[in-house]
């Protein structure tokens, strides 16, 4: 009902995407239909993924490697936080062409960790940015959240180059619209 009523609306500048929670919470049967509905709808679908350590939806892989068992790592999925990942799931996302939202501020005011956002543009990876929610970030202010990104990679990267400003900039305009 929802894509019947506001998918495309306003000249096509509202869009509807399915959003199931995260990996490890959603079944395999409702991810598959999320991914298909996109590709049916020529839209996206989001997931926060690896946002915390115990985002396993499977105990032996994490949820990345399952993600990609599965064929649902394309490039018509956001991926929300990304935090506990390591080279081989960076390479997963990279290789399947999923972008990636980064939340600096709600995974600090969660005490979620840091994604390794540098590593991600240096993979190749899209990187958007997000203030997920005021619940969990108490406010929802992208530039200052821009702005804690840049600190906090430079600061636990110990290197004042770790995310550039033509990088943050990118990440906040055309990684956003990508």
């Amino acid at each position: 009902e929802m894509y019947r009523r506001h998918d495309n609306s306003y000249g096509g500048r509202v869009r509807v995407c399915a959003s199931p929670s995260t990996a490890s919470t959603t079944s395999l049967q409702a991810l598959e239909f999320s991914r298909d509905t996109a590709r049916a709808r020529d839209g996206i679908w989001a997931l926060h993924l690896s946002e915390t350590p115990g985002d396993r939806p499977a105990s032996e892989m994490s949820a990345v490697r399952f993600l990609d068992s599965h064929g649902l790592l394309d490039s018509r999925l956001l991926l929300g936080h990304c935090v506990h990942v390591d080279a081989a799931d960076i390479r997963m996302i990279r290789r399947g062409g999923a972008s990636i939202s980064t939340q600096p501020v709600s995974n600090g005011v969660l005490g979620s960790g840091i994604a390794p956002v540098p590593a991600f543009l240096q993979a190749g990876i899209n990187v958007g940015i997000g203030t997920d929610d005021a619940n969990c970030n108490d406010a929802c202010d992208v530039l200052s959240d821009l702005k804690t990104l840049g600190v906090v990679q430079r600061a636990v990267n110990c290197y004042a180059a770790a995310v550039t400003a033509e990088e943050l900039i990118e990440i906040a305009t055309l990684g956003g619209a990508r």
